[in-house]
């Protein structure tokens, strides 16, 4: 008798429980199965205007699309691991972007936050790099187009 007394009262937070762990395992199932970055190469965008594709192959063999806003800089004041090294002007306040081995960072900014330059090196498209302050993201790609992309093909709306 406790027992069916002890299940009508807890019945709603036993299918809670179960629902959750359900909801969680999936989740996790999914972050694991979930495809990483196949990409060779990431566009930088700021106000929707492609700045700069970053060759992540051969940072050597980046290209710049606006010279009037990003100016290569010299990766050895960056440290050894750093490949090749871009100041581009943000909305803002400058950036800097850096490519190495682990991938793409940024290693400086004006923006309050700092987010964006605590992100580190990464080249996974689940933790995307963006500056809101400055309206600056990084699409990753998997070749360079003959063009400069004119717009952002993301879907970004709105940027705050």
């Amino acid at each position: 008798m406790k027992a069916k007394a002890f299940l009508q009262k807890h019945l709603g937070d036993i299918i809670l429980f179960f629902v959750l762990l359900f909801a969680t395992t999936l989740g996790t199932i999914f972050l694991l199965l979930a495809p990483t970055s196949s990409a060779s190469g990431a566009n930088i965008f700021c106000d929707d205007v492609c700045l700069l594709y970053l060759n992540l192959s051969s940072p050597q063999e980046s290209v710049i699309y606006e010279e009037e806003r990003v100016k290569e800089l010299d990766p050895s004041l960056y440290g050894e691991e750093v490949e090749a090294a871009y100041e581009i002007e943000g909305a803002l306040t400058p950036m800097v972007f850096a490519i190495s081995q682990e991938g793409i960072a940024v290693l400086s900014s004006g923006c309050p936050s700092q987010y964006c330059v605590s992100l580190g090196y990464t080249l996974d498209p689940r933790k995307p790099i963006v500056c809101a302050y400055n309206h600056v993201h990084v699409e990753y790609v998997g070749e360079i187009a003959s063009l400069p992309p004119s717009s952002s093909s993301s879907g970004v709306d709105i940027i705050v």
